[in-house]
């Protein structure tokens, strides 16, 4: 793989699990509690805004979407 964005949701690395909005609301949950606000660039927002390109490119569900 290149390391392009394949479609797949993780970065055109195979055998990775897609980032979801739950997991990175949870990411993000946790680093408020124990760092404050959350940086620019920081792992917690690169992971909300995997969460969102997944949702956007149907890779993932959204929080509260009907099966």
């Amino acid at each position: 793989m290149t390391g392009k964005n394949d479609g797949n949701g993780n970065g055109g690395k195979a055998g990775k699990t897609a980032m979801t909005p739950t997991r990175a609301a949870a990411i993000q949950s946790h680093a408020t509690k124990t760092s404050g606000p959350i940086q620019k660039g920081s792992f917690p927002a690169r992971a909300q805004a995997a969460a969102a390109i997944n949702v956007n490119t149907g890779v993932v569900p959204a929080i509260g979407a009907k099966k």
